[in-house]
């Protein structure tokens, strides 16, 4: 199909939109598009030639509109957004699409609880298959994806340009997680080969590998202080083994099904680990002896976060239900003495299962995905924004280590960078 026909497709979709918009020629918008450089033009597909006319459309409500003079509490430009994040010049690299959005797209995204500016997308980069891990680095100034194409590639978060890919020699078809270990320097991956993969950060030389799976490695965690790695497999086990020596150092067997999502205490003390046995189990790190086993889900549990002030853990479930308890049930006499805070997940996908939740920095909020990504008060359980802009379902998530963005992973195989704010003295 030519570009020419597949335009006259989507301009009923832009139709529909503000009557601002409808009054826009759209004729011109046609003509920008087939005279766009063919190597610039977006992936030839209905969804990305949406995106063009789009941007193209928000460029020309720019020229049209008169300037004002800016107010105290109007929204932040999109040039004094992007500086005080230190995002400022994302642009397109490597074929990929990074998109510098105007000011304008954070008045047409949903309206948040406490920050105007809250959603609204610094930028998407394309990974071309759906990406089933992403994380920051600690330093917040990279992020590392991994997909089901088992490609993990890194690109710099204050341009958007793609850094480095790494690669592995026997890797099949999908990286199911992927962390960037505590110190920046070393990146790891587990997936449908049943090993773990760890790359210096820098240069993507593979440094080691850990093989002592028999399934497929769905999660990772490092420990705090960087010299562990937990990971957990569909072979019912977690292991933790040493990043310096690949030695194994703990094998937990007390579930009874698959294993979906591992994390630490802040202390690395205690490994929380979520499973297909619908239960949470807490146990030391350092010998594998069981502390505490949460049954609060009736259902499999896929995902566990520990809050990074070691006070709570989030959990949630294939049925869309994501719950806060306290540590204290374990840290005091192992019995439960209050009960957890449950949310259920909001929008059109309330029975669709919990892919991950993530804390903020500051403990106050907690990030689920349940098709799209939707942000709480982990007090008390009232939703604070839903971010709805990925053309299917979530699969990954992660804040940045100053609280400001989340990264978010889909299906259609983007990682979305996004204003997470909520103004202080709120919530």
């Amino acid at each position: 199909m030519s570009l020419r026909s597949l335009l006259h497709i989507a301009l009923p979709k832009l139709r529909k939109r503000s009557r601002r918009a409808q009054s826009l020629p759209l004729k011109r918008l046609i003509r920008q598009m087939i005279h766009k450089d063919v190597h610039k033009r977006p992936f030839m597909s209905l969804v990305m030639i949406r995106q063009e006319l789009q941007q193209q459309e928000l460029q020309l409500l720019a020229t049209q509109q008169t300037p004002t003079p800016p107010l105290k509490k109007r929204l932040l430009s999109r040039r004094s957004l992007l500086k005080v994040g230190g995002l400022a010049g994302l642009a397109a690299a490597s074929g990929t699409l990074a998109w510098l959005v105007e000011s304008q797209v954070l008045n047409i995204v949903p309206h948040p609880v406490y920050s105007p500016n809250m959603g609204g997308t610094i930028c998407t980069y394309n990974t071309g298959r759906g990406v089933l891990g992403v994380a920051w680095s600690p330093d917040g100034m990279r992020l590392v994806m991994g997909n089901a194409n088992g490609h993990v590639q890194a690109w710099d978060a204050n341009t958007g340009l793609h850094v480095i890919d790494f690669h592995a020699p026997h890797l099949r078809l999908r990286i199911e997680d992927v962390i960037w270990l505590p110190e920046g320097n070393a990146i790891a991956a587990g997936g449908d080969d049943s090993i773990v993969w760890v790359w210096n950060a820098a240069t993507g030389q593979l440094q080691r590998t850990y093989a002592g799976h028999t399934n497929w490695v769905i999660t990772l965690a490092s420990s705090p202080d960087g010299k562990y790695i937990a990971s957990g497999s569909f072979d019912t086990t977690v292991q933790v083994w040493g990043v310096a020596s690949g030695q194994q150092a703990v094998i937990y067997r007390g579930h009874t099904d698959k294993i979906c999502s591992v994390a630490w205490s802040p202390d690395s003390r205690y490994i929380a680990s979520a499973s297909y046995d619908a239960t949470v189990q807490v146990w030391e790190a350092a010998t594998g002896r069981p502390v505490y086993t949460y049954s609060g889900h009736a259902v499999p549990v896929y995902t566990v976060a520990w809050s990074p002030d070691g006070k709570h853990i989030a959990s949630g479930d294939v049925g869309g239900t994501a719950q806060v308890w306290s540590v204290a049930l374990f840290e005091s006499n192992g019995q439960q003495q209050q009960n957890p805070l449950t949310y259920n997940q909001q929008g059109g996908y309330q029975h669709s299962p919990v892919e991950a939740v993530i804390w903020s920095p500051d403990s106050r909020y907690v990030a689920s995905i349940s098709h799209d990504v939707q942000i709480w008060n982990s007090f008390t359980g009232e939703q604070i924004f839903m971010y709805t802009h990925h053309t299917f379902a979530v699969q990954s998530v992660a804040w940045s280590p100053n609280g400001k963005y989340i990264a978010s992973g889909g299906i259609e195989g983007t990682v979305q960078v996004w204003n997470a704010l909520i103004e202080q003295g709120k919530g």
